[in-house]
């Protein structure tokens, strides 16, 4: 095939190893097979999750002391797509330098195996893949020396590449007034998830000193549960790497169902599990996704 779908089914590595010794490299669609059409918002971070992992399956089949190139095409507008595999390319060239990655973002108007895609139905015409897949080739090799393009969606599909431009300072602040101080509604409800860590203890600092939040507007979520080491703050054991612990958490339920309204919600919770992606498993990836895939039920909730 031109092009290799994340999560399809891997050819003989001696194919793909044919592209990814040329010049030209390995196109790689960024976005697993399960996950091309609408989505829900669950449903899609699963199918990221799967692209991801398959991601780290085709790199460690393809590292060797020769090296080689990869181009993962990304969805740029798609949900279900690109952004857990995107982010893994990034390190992969810190850990196997032989290897280049480029990344190339397709609207959606030029994304020809976009599911609910315009072009979809063409892509059973003989030689439409394989002809896109060649623009998109030469487009790379044009632009080889960037690591990320992104092509306008209208014509003349003019190539963009992220650069770094000199911002003059910002103005001095006004002087602080007591409408312009009380951006957050005192009244209101702000939950703070993995409110037991450093980072979390910091912020729930800054909110009962500068945001003037009073102490029983704050509900810290926790999967390890402590009281929380602020007086009047409240505390509740949840575990949001779970959809279904959320579901039963009766403390979190009671919280909000008593609430005025929720104003805010700071997600902190994760899970670190630091590896090489040589040594990482399903397991272990999907340990480091689900605490921050966890928003997505608790907003539900909410």
């Amino acid at each position: 095939a031109p092009v290799h779908v994340l999560g399809a089914e891997l050819p003989p590595i001696a194919e793909l190893e044919l592209a990814f010794r040329s010049a030209a490299g390995l196109l790689v669609y960024a976005s697993s097979s399960a996950g091309r059409g609408g989505l829900g918002a669950r449903a899609s971070l699963a199918a990221q999750e799967e692209a991801c992992w398959a991601f780290f399956e085709l790199s460690r089949a393809l590292a060797g002391e020769s090296g080689g190139r990869l181009v993962l095409l990304c969805p740029a507008d798609l949900p279900s797509s690109s952004g857990l595999a995107g982010g893994a390319s990034k390190a992969l060239p810190l850990e196997y330098p032989e290897i280049r990655v480029q990344r190339i973002h397709l609207p959606s108007e030029l994304d020809l195996l976009r599911d609910d895609g315009p072009f979809a139905p063409l892509r059973s015409v003989p030689g439409v893949v394989s002809g896109w897949a060649g623009w998109l080739r030469a487009v790379s090799l044009r632009h080889a020396a960037e690591v990320d393009l992104w092509i306008e969606p209208t014509a003349p599909h003019a190539v963009l590449a992220p650069r770094l431009d000199p911002l003059p300072p910002p103005p001095p602040p006004p002087a602080p007034s007591a409408a312009a101080s009380a951006a957050l509604d005192p009244a209101a409800l702000y939950l703070v998830t993995g409110g037991s860590g450093g980072v979390g203890g910091a912020l729930v600092d800054w909110l009962l000193s500068e945001g003037g939040v009073p102490p029983g507007s704050l509900l810290l979520l926790s999967r390890r549960g402590p009281a929380s080491r602020h007086a009047g703050v409240r505390s509740v054991c949840a575990d949001l790497s779970s959809a279904a612990a959320l579901e039963t958490c009766t403390a979190l339920l009671d919280a909000l169902a008593a609430a005025p309204r929720l104003e805010g919600v700071f997600h902190l919770a994760g899970a670190l599990d630091d590896g090489l992606m040589v040594n990482m498993t399903a397991a272990r990836l999907h340990a480091a996704v689900a605490p921050k895939a966890g928003l997505l039920p608790l907003l539900e909730l909410c």
